[in-house]
């Protein structure tokens, strides 16, 4: 009779005030149920109890339908359970396919250590081993792979089997990206090499060739130019540069930018045009290639001025000379050079060059000699040779020796008489001649070429010995380090010689 005068009560309550209270006269939602003990202790008996089964095979009927599932049961694993109108769906990571991480407490506190740490794999049981750790200290820091990651770094990666792996893209796509933040990390698929974002001005530093993608600048030094041809000269009519001719300058403070191509006219003599392809200046230290072309109608300088990016300009200078003769030098080499292996520093074509020498004969008497035989100018200067047979009791041989590859070393030679002859050869793989001849008196010498065109015979023909003389440029057809001038095929006597570097250069 009470159970009965308990239900109709429930009933007529939950009539009249739509909401229902148990263990509570005054109920606060639809359903309000209330431990024995309300806000305090729990007790054996406190909860509410839903329906419990042992299957979800079968579907719910009403969105909101509630159970618990009391153990395992194909893809389900244990919990609460409510249909969605389409599956039964779990409560905090049931209801997930077998096989799922369930679990809510894979990260782990490690107080100790004052760091959190995933402590499980995928599976939420499973302990992670040595080397795959992932933690996070209180301090911001993080390791992967490590689980003391060391203080000094927000991110720690230990392997010893993998690598770290930077996004990978073309260089258009690295420069899409927009407001690029400084010390930004990428692998250029292009250059194939890391590259660091610096600021807007260098902009992407290339790890490996030490370049920036930004402009360029640099401090370029025209005061030594090394040129790469021969000595330029003109002899009255127009005359177009050699092929191949070359001017490389210096330059400090190379920020690794890139630059434009150059394409410089002179002025002064004009009609010459410096050229260099556009590329990048070095890191710090480094030079810069020019091509030199075009016709020329004048003697003079031609100049040309330079400058890369913001760096200093500057003007370098080609001088023309007035006529095609070799020049004729106020100071000579020879025998004042040290003997080999010792030498001695010359300035060739605006580089220095060590020059040592091999003499082999007497030199005796080779001084006094100061003549301008046929325009061919000797000096006194300690550098003159006297060149005979070996009966001669003089020079048989003298050679010079460069630490770098030259081209067109001057001859000075003197006191031809009938028959008397010099030779020049030198070590260069290619063919020799004597050019850009000076001499007033050419009728009374003979220049022939021996072994291939790798010897040239200077012969006397005729006339007194104090009035025939010449200068001559040897030029190869390849670079050399090695000249030497010796007796002539048909020598009857010495004669006074000399080398000369004015208008040489270095190849």
């Amino acid at each position: 009779m009470k159970a009965k005068f308990l239900l109709l009560t429930f009933l007529i309550s939950g009539k009249i005030l739509s909401q229902v209270g148990i263990n509570t006269p005054t109920p606060e939602a639809t359903l309000d149920v209330r431990a024995k003990n309300h806000l305090g202790t729990v007790s054996t008996k406190d909860g509410l109890l839903v329906p419990r089964v042992n299957s979800l095979t079968v579907n719910g009927s009403i969105n909101g339908q509630l159970v618990y599932l009391v153990s395992d049961a194909g893809s389900y694993t244990q919990g609460f359970y409510y249909w969605n109108g389409t599956a039964w769906t779990g409560f905090s990571g049931t209801g997930l396919p077998a096989g799922s991480d369930i679990t809510n407490d894979a990260w782990t506190n490690d107080i100790a250590g004052n760091l959190v740490k995933l402590g499980s794999k995928a599976d939420g049981v499973t302990a992670r081993a040595a080397g795959t750790e992932f933690v996070a200290k209180d301090n911001g820091n993080v390791g992967i792979g490590t689980a003391a990651p060391v203080d000094t770094a927000i991110l720690e990666l230990a392997s010893t089997a993998k690598g770290f792996l930077v996004p990978r893209m073309l260089e258009s796509q690295r420069d899409a990206i927009t407001s690029p933040a400084t010390s930004l990390l990428i692998y250029n698929s292009d250059k194939k090499c890391l590259e660091q974002y610096r600021n807007t001005t260098e902009q992407w530093y290339n790890i490996c060739d030490r370049t920036i993608s930004g402009p360029g600048s640099a401090d370029v030094d025209c005061a030594s130019p090394k040129i790469n041809g021969s000595r330029l000269s003109y002899a009255g009519s127009a005359t177009a540069v050699p092929a191949g001719y070359t001017v490389t300058l210096r330059y400090t403070n190379g920020n690794g930018g890139k630059y434009s191509a150059f394409n410089i006219s002179s002025t002064g003599v004009t009609g010459l045009t410096a050229t260099a392809p556009a590329g990048n200046v070095a890191m710090g230290d480094g030079s810069i290639t020019f091509t030199i072309s075009g016709t020329y109608n004048a003697s003079g300088t031609a100049n040309f001025v330079v400058q890369i990016g913001s760096g200093t300009t500057c003007t370098f200078s080609i001088d023309i000379r007035n006529g095609s003769a070799a020049s004729n030098c106020t100071s000579m080499i020879g025998a004042n050079i040290p003997n080999y292996p010792m030498s001695t520093t010359i300035n060739i074509g605006g580089e220095n060059v060590q020059v040592s020498k091999i003499m082999v004969g007497n030199n005796a008497g080779a001084a006094g000699y100061t003549a301008s035989h046929c325009g061919a100018n000797l000096i006194d200067d300690g550098s003159n040779v006297r060149i005979g047979g070996p009966t001669d009791g003089v020079v048989t041989s003298i050679k010079l020796i460069f630490s770098r590859p030259v081209n067109d070393v001057s001859i000075v030679a003197s006191w031809f008489n009938t028959n008397d002859a010099i030779s020049v050869t030198t070590n260069s793989t290619g063919t020799i001649t004597a050019a850009n001849v000076l001499s007033s008196c050419l009728s009374r010498l003979s220049i022939t070429y021996l072994n291939s065109n790798k010897k040239i015979n200077v012969q006397g023909l005729t006339g007194a010995a104090n009035a025939t003389g010449l200068t001559f440029l040897a030029r190869a057809t390849s670079p050399y380090t090695e000249i030497t001038m010796g007796s002539g095929a048909t020598s009857a006597d010495d004669t006074i010689d000399a080398f000369a570097v004015c208008d040489a250069y270095v190849q």
